[in-house]
């Protein structure tokens, strides 16, 4: 990892926004997103007791990724098309894989939602990760591809290749690089792992632009 590059980035990010993530041009950044509205509904409708009734999961697990920011409206649409002709068997092996990755054995969990969603074309990155991004927002990480690819580089994370499929050592590794530079910076930017993906990307923008 490049240290310096990370302390720079730090310089640059409150360079521009004085007061951090308080900032009131950061806040509007913020709100465009819904982060904090898009956690509260996952912590609703994602608990462990939610999974009691599996086909109101599924709904919820549809929902959340079509109101999301942070997934590409021709991902949501194609998903969209796919989960509108499941059967009842394949939305519970849906929901299964994501109760194991939210609240069980998370790389079980994580094989069986990237696997189940690979039969069908639409093993994304964005779309296996948003849901854990939102529940877990101190422990996971989303996997956007072109952001992924340049903090890798920028940040000289080293034995750490991007890999076009979701896979789950791949996601381990850098989630773990990425906690760790999360715990290098300014506390106050350690809100959670959106808000810090956020900083990472502001700190690879040139001073001025």
């Amino acid at each position: 990892m490049n240290r310096e590059r990370l302390v720079l980035a730090q310089k640059i990010f409150y360079s521009r926004y004085p007061e951090g993530f308080n900032d009131s041009e950061m806040q509007v950044i913020m709100k465009k997103h819904n982060i904090e509205k898009m956690q509260a509904r996952a912590a609703d409708l994602l608990s462990a007791e939610a999974f009691e009734d599996r086909s109101t999961v599924f709904e919820s697990v549809k929902k959340i990724i079509m109101q999301s920011s942070l997934v590409s409206v021709f991902e949501k649409m194609r998903l969209r098309d796919l989960l509108k002709d499941m059967n009842v068997h394949e939305a519970a092996e849906l929901v299964d894989g994501m109760f194991e990755y939210l609240h069980g054995k998370q790389d079980s969990g994580f094989r069986i939602i990237s696997g189940f969603l690979e039969r069908f074309g639409m093993a994304k990155w964005p779309v296996v990760t948003v849901c854990g991004l939102y529940y877990n927002p101190g422990r996971d990480v989303l996997i956007k591809p072109t952001t992924v690819k340049r903090v890798i580089s920028y940040y000289e994370l080293e034995d750490l290749k991007y890999v076009t499929k979701p896979d789950w050592e791949f996601y381990d590794n850098y989630r773990s690089r990425f906690i760790q530079m999360k715990s290098l910076v300014s506390a106050e930017l350690q809100v959670d792992n959106a808000a810090f993906s956020g900083f990472l990307m502001i700190g690879m923008e040139t001073p001025g632009e």
